[in-house]
């Protein structure tokens, strides 16, 4: 039936009508062509048949980008390799285009390339050096809404394997390129879609427009919100460790990255200024230099503005470009001025396009690629010339080794390994004990110690020895002159030179024991091979219950998987041994009578939550222990209450603080979370949970839910908070516990050095039995604390004052030791001390009822001091004279010498000294506000508990100590230190 006339009339009035046509803008059409005269094979398509516009017109999709990858995927120039999956799925890839002779033989050159990577395999590599192609990777888009790099590689990569100019042909005989397209494509789709939502029909160009902004959490971090450019030493997530390896096999020679930064900005490129970390090649000053020049060249005939240095240093390894160049490669860093989309309009009245933000993108990898070509014999002799250094006995790596007792914590030392065997690193295991002297993590001299057979040994004399050495060391130091400048900014401007941490020490970050040793490799070590897969559960009959070691951190995991699924948990408050088996303190107790409810198979869900964490349960017939261990029935085995776990998220909480607790819970111990809009927190049901996590940064958007949150905590609910958050709840004004910050309290600082004098004192066990059993009052009483004399204490006014300039000098990233609490149940699974990575996290103070479960600084037994010289002879007096003191001279000296630095406000028990830094700077001013300053506070509120983390505790998902804390936090919570309901019947 037709349909009436009306009908067609009506559906165009409800077609909404276009908007009108933008206003002219001079400038906003970008038309320099980008190879402006260049011939091409028609063969090969085209970018902009591809994606359906001009490249370089709008930012391009992951999908879009992977099109054109594939179908340049076998061309006579090009190959096309998958390397990764992403946590949202999507496939990341590299494309290597060559010339054909070189893509025909690209396996025999990958091997070649190999040799020459590890000069022990022998074989001419000076002739390999003088003949082979470089090899360049060309990295493009890590942070995700850093635009521009991923379309100029697609104009690159279409350029080069199409061009039919005699120029490109020659560089491609010279050069492997590979193209790396798009690092981060969660985070970049995520950014587009913001761009999508937020575009206008009338083209912005004010940077200050929602359009150019980046709304939370904005597309710079990964799925997981992690970002990816800090995570090449820590290789955490998929998309790196497919890349890391990737680019192992490749050895390149140039690793160009780009990225962006600020639209008012122009372009900067390296070489960087100080500090530049010492374990890169002396030769990479050279290369820069060169590469920097020719960079410029490029861009004075465009007449573009650029800078290299100013705030760009090479310090931190984790970052792309500076993580390749401790392989050899020389690492070129690219930062345009972000446009987005659209354009800009520059302080000088210009619009920079987005389409021109990608010519600059695409005229400096061009500069990169020819320097590279131009320059290909003398970078590859230099090249081998370092990886020969790196493997000598001439060099500074050849009497270094590091050691890593292995310990009960399987899967952290299995973690551990994997990191270092993802770089490419050689692992070896000690056959038979040996003796070695070196240094421990404290900073200690260790001499002629004893190493079990089965010691873990990484020697630092291999073909990655710069990397190694960047990874691994303990102690890495900037330069005096560095060292002086970074003072004089914080004296007079109160900000760092610094772009990131200082110190990262993997062995430390991991929490494994380990050692740097001045030995080669000792004999008989052995390659290391992994252990066999142990049974999910070490059987016996009639089990009473099974236990999973407290020592090994996912046994945490395995608590809060058990509970989820039903099974009563129990954790032990102190070691314990049954039938002849130890186990550590918070190990995990599934006692059959505890699961008489239980309606499935209580042995095989416990056998199948090991098996999916690696661990193995064992199953005990006797619930008794020996002697005073605890005994199944006891005190010391505490029920727990399956954590119901929210998170807030959203503004204004740090994006990294609530992605590293989103990953932890979800992908890390795989338990459920809620994750609230703290928007809409004041409409939630905070009684559906018993444990709040609050993420760094937003505290204080807190305000209006105070007398909520106290509530619920007195209730039974456990909160936990992460830096700035913490700050906030160590405030008096919060009145939800009673920890508080160091700058509010640093007038009354006696209390909180008594409880310093406590916590030794409790340590060290009872006074001499003489002294307890006397039947006399004593006549005095010897306190755990030196009084500080009348002159030492500063006026109110002045203590202020020296807090404040002791703040000036906060770490922004060092690793420090922090003595454990070992009666609390937060520090199951730490050994005597963890490393903690502190920066710019308020100083936590604890007192009265406050526990500080870790505390900074560790005690050592100090040396003694040394030997005073003998005192010269009197020399002779007359007989009438008199041996009276000279006062006026007297009383002249006192009040001429002077005095030192005011003392440390805890004092410092007899015959010990406090071990702080372990690695990175740390001033000594900010060491006396931090040392014996709480890292982690509990206190117990009602029936619930306020627990404070004074920094992260799962920095960048490696810092595997602290994480531990946080784990046992979560999960434990609940049941150890807060107080629940007693349930009349069971919960679905």
């Amino acid at each position: 039936m037709p349909l009436p006339a009306l009908v067609p009339t009506l559906l165009a009035a409800v077609i909404a009508q276009p908007a009108p046509p933008p206003s002219a803008l001079p400038g906003f059409e970008y038309t320099q062509p980008f190879f402006p005269g260049a011939a091409y094979d028609n063969a090969i398509p085209t970018p902009d048949s591809l994606l359906g516009f001009p490249v370089g017109q709008k930012p391009a999709t992951h999908a879009q980008i992977e099109a054109c990858m594939k179908a340049w995927a076998n061309t006579p120039r090009s190959r096309l390799f998958e390397y990764a999956r992403s946590h949202e799925g999507k496939t990341l890839y590299y494309l290597v285009i060559s010339s054909k002779k070189n893509i025909d033989n690209l396996a025999a050159l990958k091997t070649d390339i190999a040799a020459l990577a590890d000069p022990r395999t022998g074989g001419d590599a000076d002739a390999l050096a003088k003949q082979l192609p470089a090899v360049a990777w060309m990295a493009y888009v890590i942070h995700g809404d850093e635009m521009s790099g991923s379309d100029a590689s697609l104009a690159l990569a279409h350029h080069l394997i199409a061009s039919t100019e005699d120029a490109t042909a020659k560089l491609l005989d010279n050069v492997i390129v590979i193209i790396d397209p798009l690092m981060n494509p969660d985070g970049r789709d995520r950014y587009i879609s913001q761009l999508t939502h937020d575009r206008t029909a009338q083209p912005g160009t004010d940077d200050q427009s929602v359009l150019h902004s980046r709304p939370w959490p904005a597309g710079r971090t990964n799925h997981y919100l992690f970002d990816l450019n800090r995570d090449w030493i820590m290789g955490v997530h998929p998309e790196t460790r497919g890349r890391v390896k990737a680019i192992g096999e490749w050895h390149p020679q140039l690793f160009m990255e780009s990225h962006e930064m600020g639209s008012q900005d122009t372009f900067l490129f390296s070489p960087p200024r100080e500090p530049v970390n010492p374990n890169l090649a002396p030769t990479m000053k050279k290369w820069w230099d060169a590469f920097g020049s020719d960079l410029a060249g490029a861009f004075d005939v465009h007449q573009w503005r650029y800078y290299h240095g100013e705030w760009n240093e090479e310090w931190y390894p984790g970052y792309s470009s500076a993580w390749a160049g401790y392989r050899g490669a020389i690492d070129i860093l690219f930062e345009q001025a972000s446009i987005a989309t659209d354009a800009v309009r520059k302080g000088s009245g210009v619009l920079e396009t987005y389409r021109e933000s990608v010519h600059h993108q695409l005229v400096a990898s061009m500069a990169n690629l020819r320097t590279l070509a131009a320059n290909r014999e003398g970078i590859l002799a230099d090249y081998l010339a370092q990886r020969r250094f790196a493997v000598s006995a001439d060099s500074p790596f050849a009497k270094r080794t590091y050691a890593i007792v292995p310990g009960p914590n399987a899967s952290r030392v299995r973690t551990f390994i994997d990191t270092m065997r993802l770089q490419g690193f050689e692992v070896f295991t000690a056959g038979e004990a040996f003796k070695a002297s070196g240094k421990d993590q404290l900073g200690r001299d260790v001499a002629d110690r004893e190493f079990p057979a089965g010691t873990i040994l990484i020697p630092n004399r291999q073909p990655e020895a710069r990397l190694l050495a960047a990874m691994l060391e303990f102690d890495t130091r900037m330069s005096d002159d560095f060292l002086k400048d970074e003072y004089r900014e914080l004296l007079r401007f109160g900000r760092s030179k610094l772009y990131d941490v200082t110190g990262w020490s993997m062995s430390m970050l991991h929490g494994v024991e380990a050692y740097e040793l001045k030995t080669a490799l000792p004999d008989k070590a052995a390659p290391f091979a992994p252990p066999p897969t142990v049974a999910p559960i070490a059987d016996v009959p009639a089990a009473t219950a099974f236990v999973i070691d407290g020592a090994d951190d996912l046994s945490v995991a395995a608590a809060g998987r058990l509970m989820e699924r039903g099974v009563r948990c129990r954790a032990a408050d102190k070691p314990f041994a049954w039938g002849g088996v130890s186990f550590a303190r918070g190990s995990i107790v599934v006692s059959v009578a505890d699961n008489r409810l239980y309606s499935g198979d209580l042995k095989a869900t416990v056998a199948k939550a090991c098996e999916e964490l690696g661990l193995q349960a064992r199953a005990s017939a006797t619930g008794l222990g020996p002697g005073e261990d605890p005994d199944i029935g006891g005190e010391h085995f505490v029920l727990l209450e399956q954590p119901r776990i929210a998170v807030l998220s959203r503004d204004p909480f740090s994006v990294l603080s609530f992605g590293e607790t989103w990953y932890l819970l979800d992908h890390t111990l795989g338990v459920r979370a809620t994750y609230l809009d703290t928007a809409e927190l004041g409409g939630a049901d905070l009684r559906r949970y018993n444990v709040l996590i609050v993420p760094e940064g937003g505290g204080d958007t807190l305000k209006p839910q105070l007398d909520t949150l106290r509530a619920w905590v007195k209730g039974g609910g456990t909160l936990i908070a992460i830096g700035g958050s913490a700050a906030f709840f160590a405030t008096e004004a919060t009145s939800i516990g009673g920890a508080r910050q160091i700058q509010d309290v640093i007038t009354k600082m006696d209390d909180y050095a008594l409880a310093i004098s406590r916590e030794w004192e409790g340590r060290q066990g009872a006074p001499l039995a003489d002294q307890v059993w006397s039947f006399l009052a004593p006549k005095s009483v010897a306190y755990p604390w030196t009084p500080l004399k009348s002159d030492d204490k500063p006026s109110d006014d002045e203590a202020k004052r020296r807090d404040a300039f002791r703040a000036l000098f906060m770490p922004t990233g060092a690793v420090l030791a922090a003595r454990v609490d070992d009666r609390s149940w937060l520090t199951a699974g730490c050994g005597d001390f963890v490393p903690v990575m502190m920066g710019q996290g308020p100083v936590l103070m604890a007192a009265a009822a406050v526990q500080a479960p870790v505390r900074f600084g560790v005690y050592s037994p100090a040396p003694p001091p040394p030997a005073k010289p003998e005192a010269p002879k009197a020399e002779s007096k007359p007989a009438d004279s008199k041996d009276k003191p000279d006062k006026d001279k007297s009383d002249k000296d006192d009040k001429d010498e002077p005095k030192g630095p005011p003392p440390h406000w805890a004092p410092l028990p007899a015959g010990q000294e406090l071990r702080l830094r372990m690695a990175g700077l740390l001033w000594p001013h900010a060491a006396d506000r931090l040392a014996d300053a709480a890292f982690v506070t509990r206190e117990s509120v009602g029936a619930g508990q306020v627990i404070l983390f004074a920094d992260s505790p799962t920095f960048r998902g490696s810092a595997k100590g602290t994480t531990r804390i946080m784990s046992n936090a979560a999960i434990l919570g609940p049941g150890m230190g807060a107080s629940q309901p007693i349930r009349l019947k069971r919960e679905e």
